[in-house]
């Protein structure tokens, strides 16, 4: 950059001072002063690029590291999960199911109930929404140690009110 700044200003000014300018040095000192200027930008540009550089390699050294210690910790997770669905009897699973359903505030109020044989829990009662038995469905599965779930929740939706009986004259 500062190469092509230099054989373009250098000789505009030598021309001029050719032609008879009256100002033919104000014009040189101009352009060397323009130059100069130029070089002193592009070494703080390529400065700070560097400085851009060192801190992008730094902080793709701590997002490897970051990454590595996610990994470990997801591979932790997965290990803690296979540890508790070897252990997690039936019992355990009921009342973890019941629990996370009791839990649960859109089911407050709903007649739901589990029963576990062999990690496989069967859910039965009425909800009034499709949303509600899906919301149950998915409290069960989401339960560690759960192989499978099978609802059998049926959606009733609430009955309509009677129509009332028309006052006696």
């Amino acid at each position: 950059m500062k190469t092509i700044l230099k054989a373009t200003l250098i000789p505009l000014a030598a021309i001029a001072l050719a032609c008879g300018d009256p100002e033919p040095e104000e014009l040189l000192n101009e352009a060397t002063e323009a130059v100069a200027e130029a070089e002193r930008g592009v070494e703080q540009a390529q400065a700070s690029v560097e400085r851009e550089e060192d801190a992008l390699e730094k902080a793709q050294e701590k997002l490897a590291a970051a990454v590595e210690k996610l990994g470990e910790a997801e591979d932790e997770l997965e290990a803690a999960k296979d540890r508790l669905a070897e252990v997690a009897d039936d019992t355990y699973l009921f009342r973890a199911v019941q629990t996370a359903l009791l839990a649960e505030p859109e089911l407050d109020g709903l007649a739901i109930s589990a029963s576990v044989e062999n990690r496989v829990v069967t859910l039965h009662g009425h909800v009034p929404k499709l949303a509600l038995r899906k919301k149950a469905g998915e409290i069960a599965a989401s339960t560690l140690g759960v192989q499978k779930v099978d609802n059998k929740v049926t959606v009733e939706p609430p009955a309509a009110p009677a129509p009332k009986a028309p006052a006696p004259q």
